[in-house]
């Protein structure tokens, strides 16, 4: 079975329904993909929270060595 790409071919462009800019939208028109909820401070677990903590000390250390080593190739 083909799928719906293959029987197109790849330089024809997928049909994408018009979308009307977001000021001439109602309140009630925005598509779903759209709507984003923002969990509240409630939702939040300590744990994520955590988990943010580790990964952006990881994140620091990652770009402390990256630049270490740009600083040693550079002189």
């Amino acid at each position: 079975m083909q799928s719906d790409f293959a029987e197109r071919g790849h330089n024809e462009k997928l049909e994408r329904p018009k979308q009307r800019c977001s000021a001439q939208l109602r309140q009630g028109d925005y598509p779903m993909s759209v709507v984003i909820k923002t969990p509240s401070p409630d939702e939040i677990s300590i744990e994520a929270l955590q988990q943010r903590d580790e990964i952006s000390k990881q994140l620091d250390k990652v770009v402390k060595e990256r630049n270490d080593l740009r600083s040693v190739r550079n002189r």
